[in-house]
């Protein structure tokens, strides 16, 4: 789901300047570099600190996959970046472990110019009443301690959900307004349990 999302935002339409994109939470692992269109310009942000391997690492991979990536040691709740500074944000479960996810998401917004696109896959709560929900239930506080502040029973997708629309429906101030909310889809991935259920999506600005 996110390859599309991706390609979605960070290809260039005829006639237009390539899309300067910001992806938050990139990790160390670098994973979607190569789900890039080439020539995109992207500027990655984790909260973590780049070790010079992984910058080495990140640089290679950039190289191969034609893009160019510039690396930012940054908190997503705290983007150090202008209002309006990208055409699109990208974002591959991330929402999971900040500490305020109303508040980042009120900073991509402003990041984002006006019709820009936050393209975004979550780990999400399970339904209510499933036993999926309570094993993510018995599982989140060991999940937050081993794994970064990872919350497994977040109900991301209906968070995102409630920020697209005339009037935002969440409480952290400027910055927070979507337009819409497009391909919104909400699956299984059986094979990642306990982050199996999942949603992704693009907010537009």
């Amino acid at each position: 789901a996110i390859d599309a999302a991706i390609k979605e935002v960070a290809t260039p339409l005829p006639g237009c300047p390539v899309p300067r994109v910001l992806e938050i939470g990139i990790g160390s692992d670098f994973v979607n570099l190569v789900r890039y269109p080439p020539g995109a310009n992207i500027v990655a942000v984790d909260t973590a600190t780049f070790s010079d391997r992984d910058v080495q690492r990140a640089m290679k991979l950039a190289g191969s996959a034609g893009v160019d990536l510039s690396l930012i040691q940054a908190s997503v709740e705290a983007l150090p970046f202008e209002d309006e500074s990208f055409d699109a944000v990208v974002g591959s479960f991330v929402l999971c472990s900040v500490n305020d996810v109303e508040k980042s998401i009120a900073e991509i917004s402003r990041v984002l110019r006006s019709g820009g696109a936050y393209a975004f896959v979550e780990h999400v709560r399970a339904d209510e009443g499933s036993s999926m929900l309570s094993q993510q239930v018995i599982l989140d506080p060991f999940q937050q301690a081993v794994a970064h502040n990872c919350h497994l029973a977040r109900p991301t997708d209906e968070t995102l959900r409630l920020a697209a629309g005339p009037v935002a429906k969440l409480n952290s101030g400027k910055g927070q307004h979507f337009s819409s909310i497009r391909n919104l889809e909400r699956y299984d991935v059986p094979g990642m349990w306990p982050i199996s259920e999942q949603a992704a999506g693009v907010l537009v600005k």
